[in-house]
């Protein structure tokens, strides 16, 4: 992973979706801020499934909790949590 694509940072790509040769695949740019990167935009023309780094962030954030307070988020909240993040990054 890079911090190419974040906001703030590097913009150009480093994988050409249109190179890839399997075009059944998914290409998942961690970044989460822009949740849709350069990277993201060109393989979704491509025709490939996309995903960005947003799940990744709330998941990491409910095991952190978990091993703090051994607690899981609760369903509503994770819903919640990509409901409003999606929207405000």
């Amino acid at each position: 992973t890079t911090s190419v694509g974040m906001a703030g940072q590097q913009t150009g790509l480093l994988v050409h979706p249109e190179q890839l040769l399997n075009k059944k695949g998914m290409v998942y740019d961690l970044v989460y801020n822009p949740l849709q990167t350069t990277l993201l935009k060109e393989a979704q023309t491509c025709g490939f499934q996309i995903l960005n780094g947003l799940p990744m962030l709330i998941f990491q954030a409910e095991a952190a909790f978990k091993i703090w307070t051994g607690q899981s988020f609760d369903k509503q909240l994770l819903e919640d949590l990509f409901t409003q993040l999606s929207q405000k990054i």
